[in-house]
């Protein structure tokens, strides 16, 4: 193993510094996981005062009144701003403040390069490290990042050694290939934000029956909950039930009766093809050719 190597591995116990620029919920929350986990955390310095202090106080840093000084004392310099902002917060830093020092963003959608792409660096490794969830809190989602899966990508030059630096802190990193960037923020996105347009879906044809929307939430919710658990447990062929998968085209056809917006339609149409490819999965030997007949009409008929 490398000196540099060796020197990483041990950077939980104080030899590598990290800052962040950003004050936000990931900033802040990486922060203070970093620092509970033993790791030398310089601190923070952010585009209003107020937001740096208050997070340096949370994490028991320091609060930087310029970047310079942040990226002087630092070895590790998180660059947690909004995306937009990414590409543009070091410009006005001089080339040779950068030299030999780690840049990381946590961007789910750039990578490394997209987001420093205007840094002219030669001697600075770069990397996007993007936690698989929703950071909703400053003060409380960093009580679950090790559980949390970490996706990583950018310079070879000292991947090794950052990985084995944030492995050494508890958290779970995986390394993914930059190009493949936008088909796993697309997964994320699926997974995520979609699903909750589909529950809003439910939950409007729920109010329907009369509901407001908190009690449409709450007789809803046990059912989404237990689906999502299934999944995590039986994987998405092995949770699925549902008139699809019994090959029940009565129910499908009163269901498509309920739903006069052509776009709504189609959006149910798409949605039970999908779940026609997990039946088949589920049951090979069972014929679902008349409901993909029947979802196949629909669609041509919706667009």
């Amino acid at each position: 193993m490398s000196y540099t190597r060796a020197i990483v591995l041990n950077a939980c116990g104080g030899d590598l510094k990290i800052g962040f620029i950003g004050a936000g919920k990931v900033g802040v929350s990486l922060g203070k996981y970093l620092k509970d986990h033993h790791c030398n955390l310089t601190g923070y310095y952010s585009k209003t005062l107020e937001s740096a202090k208050e997070a340096a106080t949370f994490t028991q840093s320091t609060c930087f009144e310029s970047k310079l000084a942040l990226i002087e004392k630092s070895d590790i310099i998180f660059v947690t701003v909004n995306d937009n902002s990414i590409s543009s917060v070091l410009l006005d830093i001089p080339t040779k403040y950068l030299e030999n020092k780690i840049l990381c963003h946590c961007s789910g959608a750039l990578t490394a390069k997209e987001a420093f792409s205007a840094l002219n660096c030669q001697n600075t490794s770069i990397y996007s490290l993007h936690p698989l969830c929703a950071v909703s809190s400053k003060t409380q989602s960093y009580k679950t990042f090790d559980k949390i899966a970490f996706f990583m990508e950018g310079s070879q030059s000292r991947f090794f050694e950052f990985e084995d630096f944030l492995k050494a802190a508890g958290l779970k990193v995986y390394r993914i290939k930059a190009e493949l960037k936008k088909q796993y923020h697309l997964a994320a996105s699926i997974v995520s934000n979609q699903v909750v347009a589909v529950c809003s879906k439910g939950i409007k044809v729920f109010k329907a029956l009369g509901f407001d929307d908190k009690t449409a939430i709450e007789a809803l919710s046990p059912l989404m909950a237990f689906n999502m658990d299934n999944i995590v447990k039986q994987g998405c062929v092995g949770a699925l039930t549902g008139p699809v998968q019994r090959g029940d085209i009565q129910t499908i056809e009163k269901h498509l009766s309920c739903i006069d917006e052509r776009q709504d339609r189609l959006l149910y149409c798409l949605l039970s093809k999908e779940l026609v490819t997990l039946a088949k999965q589920k049951d090979p030997t069972k014929d679902f050719n008349h409901i993909d007949d029947l979802l196949n009409k629909e669609i041509k008929e919706s667009t």
